[in-house]
């Protein structure tokens, strides 16, 4: 079932970024290089946590390297396009 879930989201997720209403929208085409994110964090989202975990979110962060690494990746992609993305985007329309 999990399986299901997992696949259906991503391409729900990847059908999205790659429409052209959603490119137009944010005057870019690697939205969709955010679907990689996805692959790889979707399925470690989806079980449940063991009993007594949680915590402060600062301390999982810092304690949970997998967690930590994805969101490190996403700042990134966020920051690259950014700074990169105005470049070469087109005004909507054109």
């Amino acid at each position: 079932m999990i399986a299901v879930v997992t696949a259906s989201c991503l391409t729900a997720y990847a059908f999205y970024t790659l429409a052209p209403e959603t490119v137009a929208k944010y005057r870019t085409e690697r939205l969709a290089l955010t679907s990689l994110r996805d692959l790889r964090d979707l399925p470690l989202s989806l079980p449940r946590p063991p009993e007594g975990a949680g915590g402060s979110p600062s301390e999982v962060l810092l304690t949970d390297w997998p967690c930590f690494v994805a969101v490190a990746l996403w700042a990134g992609v966020v920051r690259a396009d950014r700074v990169h993305g105005a470049r070469g985007a087109r005004p909507p329309g054109q």
